[in-house]
C-alpha cells in the first residue's frame, strides 16, 4: 500500500485510567509531533521534533507483587483469549465458522532490517512519575517530580548514537540525573548511561530496610552515581 504523511500533530489533554487499580495511569497536556514525514511501501518515518509537556504517570506494585502496566498488558491478553474461546465453543471448538476456509499460515521467513527511522530531537518537559508499593507493609509512595530533559539524534542508522538528557528531583528534595549516549535500535544495544541521585532521604525507604535488612533507618541521606555501559551486547 502507498502512501504517506506531512505535517504537525498535536494530542492534547490526554488521559488514560488504570481500571484494575481505580486509578490515573497516563496523562498529559501536550504531546507534539513536527516535521513529522511517514511513507508507505517501503516504510519510513522522519521527525523533526517530539515533546510532550505537563505529564504524569502511575506506578503500582500491587498487594501480590504485580506491576500494573504488566497487569494491564495481561488483562488485555486474557480478554483477547476468552474472545477466542467464545468463538471455539460457538463453532464446536474451532476457531473458524462452519463451512469457513481457514487460511494456511506463510512459512516463517528471516527478519527483515528495520525500516529506516529518524528523530532528531524528543524534549520532555513537567514530568510527574508517581509509584506506589503496596506489596509491602507499611505502604511506600515515592515521586519523581519536574522530570524534563531531552533526547537527541534517535535513528536506526547503526552508526549514529542518541544522547540523553533528563533531569528531575525526588519528592520535589533529592536531584536526580540520568545522562549518557545510547542506541536502541542497533543490535548491540549501545548504551552508556550516568545515573546520579543527591541527598536522598533513606529515612523514606525505612520499610525496606526493615524487610529486607533487619533494621530500620531513622536518618541519613544517600548520594551516589552508578554508570551503565553496554558494549557487544555486554553490560560493564
Amino acid at each position: 500500500m502507498k502512501g504517506g504523511f506531512k505535517g504537525n500533530l498535536t494530542v492534547g489533554d490526554f488521559a488514560s485510567v488504570d481500571k484494575l487499580n481505580a486509578a490515573d495511569f497516563l496523562r498529559w497536556k501536550s504531546l507534539y509531533f513536527g516535521g513529522v514525514d511517514i511513507r508507505l511501501a517501503p516504510l519510513a518515518v522522519s521527525i523533526d521534533d517530539i515533546a510532550l509537556s505537563d505529564f504524569y504517570t502511575r506506578l503500582i506494585l500491587d498487594a501480590q507483587g504485580g506491576l500494573n502496566i504488566r497487569e494491564i498488558t495481561a488483562q488485555r491478553a486474557q480478554e483477547q483469549k476468552d474472545e477466542q474461546d467464545a468463538v471455539k465453543k460457538a463453532n464446536g471448538g474451532k476457531l473458524s465458522a462452519p463451512g469457513v476456509a481457514t487460511a494456511q499460515l506463510p512459512p516463517a521467513t528471516p527478519a527483515e532490517p528495520l525500516p529506516p527511522v529518524s528523530i532528531k530531537r524528543i524534549t520532555l518537559q513537567g514530568g510527574n512519575i508517581a509509584y506506589s508499593d503496596r506489596f509491602i507493609r507499611p505502604n511506600y509512595d515515592a515521586n519523581l517530580t519536574g522530570m524534563g530533559g531531552r533526547l537527541v539524534g534517535l535513528s536506526s542508522d547503526p552508526g549514529t548514537i542518541a544522547e540523553l538528557e533528563l533531569r528531575g528531583k525526588v519528592d520535589n528534595a533529592a536531584p536526580v540525573e540520568v545522562v549518557g549516549k545510547l542506541n536502541p535500535f542497533r543490535q548491540d544495544k549501545a548504551l552508556d548511561i550516568k545515573a546520579s541521585v543527591k541527598d536522598f532521604e533513606l529515612s523514606g525507604v525505612s520499610t525496606y530496610a526493615g524487610k529486607y535488612v533487619g533494621y530500620g533507618i531513622e536518618k541519613g541521606k544517600l548520594s551516589a552515581t552508578v554508570n551503565y555501559k553496554i558494549e557487544d551486547r555486554k553490560l560493564t
